[in-house]
């Protein structure tokens, strides 16, 4: 099977060795492959942050936040990221969906 084409959508996860890369390196090189949304996680250090990027012919612009929420143009829906622990007070990240 071949694909061809940029995917919809990429979503990163930034963690502590890959802070530069996820947020500058890749973010420029999605944006030159055409890529619509780019989606960025950032749970480091009990720290939340959940955004959604969508692309402009200028570059990549977060999608604001309504009502908690963010949308996607590429999947027609709002999500939001939640923080809850689980029994043993472990945090959980749960990404919410709504129409």
């Amino acid at each position: 099977m071949e694909l061809e084409g940029a995917a919809d959508l990429v979503l990163e996860v930034v963690s502590k060795s890959s802070v530069r890369k996820d947020t500058v390196l890749l973010r420029d090189l999605y944006f030159k492959a055409g890529i619509p949304e780019y989606w960025l996680v950032d749970v480091r250090d009990g720290a939340m942050s959940f955004e959604i990027l969508q692309r402009t012919p200028e570059g990549y612009v977060a999608v604001p936040l309504v009502d908690g929420w963010v949308a996607s143009k590429v999947l027609g829906k709002r999500f939001q990221l939640q923080r809850k622990n689980d029994p043993l007070g472990h945090p959980q990240f749960v990404v919410g969906v709504s129409a």
